[in-house]
């Protein structure tokens, strides 16, 4: 797996990538069609200068007032949590022993739901077996299954997009679920659980197709997961784990979503930057409907952007998405 000279990832990730590669245990690499994780196509469209990330003056009272926040507090959470995520992992190396007995337990399953839920505030778990196109390029991961974690950003802080108060709350959530992350992994540890959190700002996997796969919502135009509890309001975190230990939650039944997307564009319409295609594109290896060239620079700029996450009709909660999910899946039957 060779190591890619744009790529930004945090050297205690490249190290652990590469220690992982060198002890002999058995890793999940990505495949030969796996995308780039978005720090690296951050980093290579800044080398071909085809992006500028340079903030305008405009933002400068923004950014100064969001500083002592976001810089001071969150950001220092976020990397002490990554950082964690990788140095916990390293007895694993040392212990090249795989479990590969499954043992699903649904004991554990209600008690993992209630722990996630009383301690850290997460809604709902998703659990499914990891494709290795969902692993980013020149990453791995150290097991083969993965638990989905979902927490709530505040609807009437991600309703002030693209003001910065928004890109607080976005950062917030991060921070948040990373440190929950990272000690729902600890618990099942103490369980007998072999396991890797990860952060969701560091991302080693493409977590909306995971949370599609495993029935918790359906990608939507923006390339996020709409879910029937917040729309796309909402953070997404894995847990990957040894064995099979739970019944998978996989279900195709949020599928219809997609559909709605395509004739709603709401999306699409109100981007500031006009980001977000009508149809995908193949770019790389990757389908998007997102113009990256477009969608960084004034996501940097606003501190998070978040407008398309506001502008979302899901957003508005349960009560709409069942709404329109009778509507619109009646007109297809009629």
């Amino acid at each position: 797996m060779p190591r890619n000279k744009s790529s930004v990832n945090l050297k205690i990730e490249q190290k652990f990538i590469k220690d992982a590669l060198e002890s002999g245990v058995s890793v999940l690499k990505a495949s030969e069609n796996s995308p780039q994780d978005g720090f690296t196509i951050i980093a290579e469209l800044r080398a071909k200068k085809e992006i500028n990330l340079k903030i305008k003056k405009k933002q400068l009272k923004n950014m100064v007032r969001a500083l002592p926040v976001v810089a001071g507090n969150y950001i220092i959470k976020i990397m002490i949590s990554v950082k964690k995520s990788f140095k916990v992992l390293y007895p694993y190396l040392e212990d090249p022993t795989r479990n590969v007995e499954d043992n699903i337990n649904p004991k554990l399953w209600e008690d993992l739901n209630r722990y996630s839920r009383d301690r850290w505030g997460i809604v709902k778990i998703g659990f499914t077996k990891l494709s290795k196109e969902l692993i980013f390029r020149d990453k791995l991961v150290l097991f083969p299954y993965v638990l989905i974690f979902m927490m709530e950003m505040d609807k009437k802080k991600i309703d002030t997009a693209p003001n910065v108060s928004a890109g607080k709350e976005a950062m917030r959530i991060y921070a948040k679920l990373g440190i929950a992350v990272n000690d729902i992994a600890d618990w099942l540890r103490t369980k007998g659980i072999r396991c890797q959190s990860n952060h969701p700002l560091r991302g080693l996997t493409l977590t909306p197709p995971l949370g599609g796969k495993s029935g918790m919502g359906w990608q939507g135009r923006q390339g996020l997961l709409i879910t029937p509890e917040f729309g796309p309001r909402l953070r997404l975190a894995p847990i990957y784990i040894e064995n099979k230990s739970f019944e998978f939650t996989d279900s195709l039944e949020h599928k219809w979503i997609e559909e709605y997307c395509k004739i709603c564009n709401k999306c699409v319409i109100e981007c500031p930057v006009g980001a977000i295609w009508e149809e995908k594109k193949v770019i790389g290896k990757r389908s998007t409907c997102i113009d990256l060239k477009k969608c960084f620079p004034y996501f940097s700029e606003t501190l998070g952007c978040s407008v398309c996450i506001k502008v979302c009709p899901f957003s508005e909660g349960y009560e709409f998405f069942e709404s329109a999910k009778l509507k619109f899946t009646n007109n297809l039957n009629n």
